[in-house]
């Protein structure tokens, strides 16, 4: 795949992605090796979704504990 930004050769790679100041793990993605612009993969985007929904709920659930 060529990057849609420059055009030069996307690589495959495990990219660190964080939510907030909460690193979420690192994750499937192609990566640009000229602007170094990323792209998740589908599945891996589902899976940023996810853990980013759970910190979201854990952080509203201890908001409401405090009453």
């Amino acid at each position: 795949m060529n990057c849609p930004i420059c055009e030069k050769k996307m690589e495959k790679v495990k990219e660190p992605y964080s939510y907030g100041n909460v690193k979420l793990g690192e994750f499937k993605a192609e990566k640009c090796s000229n602007c170094n612009e990323v792209f998740f993969t589908e599945e891996a985007s589902d899976k940023i979704d996810e853990k980013a929904k759970c910190m979201d709920n854990r952080t509203r659930d201890k908001g409401e504990s405090r009453g």
